[in-house]
């Protein structure tokens, strides 16, 4: 009779197996009773079925958004990429135009000639700034000058000098 008293206190027992994992009684019994009508059970599987297509299709639709936000970053780091190569081509050429204005001025060579210097140093920039200052000097002038009158004197206040002409005739 103590052998029937009560069950060993070590052993699992029904209200200590995991809830939700294993089916019910009742749910067995109901899987039970549909196995002997085929119809029950195929309908089970399409519900099966459905709902899985239906996670998979959840899932894609994630796995494409995911691609998409990729795909934007993706393009952000190339226009990024693009703005940096673009930055630093306008900052060469500026610094190479700079070059070009240091050496015509250092050579006396008009600002608006600068742009024809040709070369990739400071060096090579002088010796053709030497050799276009040798053009622009040999050139003969232009057209309309012809080149045979001498310059005006510039006057230190226009009209000065017809103002006292003018009045050194009405003293006579």
């Amino acid at each position: 009779m103590a052998d029937e008293e009560a069950p060993a206190t070590d052993a699992p027992t029904e209200d200590d197996a995991p809830k939700g994992d294993e089916p019910e009684t009742d749910d067995v019994e109901e899987i039970a009773s549909q196995a002997e009508n085929p119809d029950a059970v195929s309908r089970a599987i399409k519900a099966e079925r459905q709902a899985a297509k239906e996670a998979r299709d959840r899932a894609d639709e994630l796995a494409a958004k995911v691609k998409e936000f990729e795909d934007r970053d993706k393009s952000e780091q190339e226009r990024l990429a693009e703005a940096a190569t673009t930055a630093e081509r306008e900052a060469s050429e500026a610094k190479a135009e700079l070059l070009r204005l240091r050496v015509a001025t250092s050579k006396n060579l008009p600002p608006e000639l600068a742009d024809r210097l040709r070369g990739d140093d400071e060096q090579e920039l002088a010796a053709d700034a030497d050799r276009l200052l040798k053009l622009v000097g040999t050139q003969a002038p232009g057209p309309g000058d012809g080149g045979a009158r001498e310059p005006a004197e510039a006057e230190v206040a226009p009209g000065l000098s017809r103002l006292s002409r003018a009045y050194s005739n009405t003293r006579t």
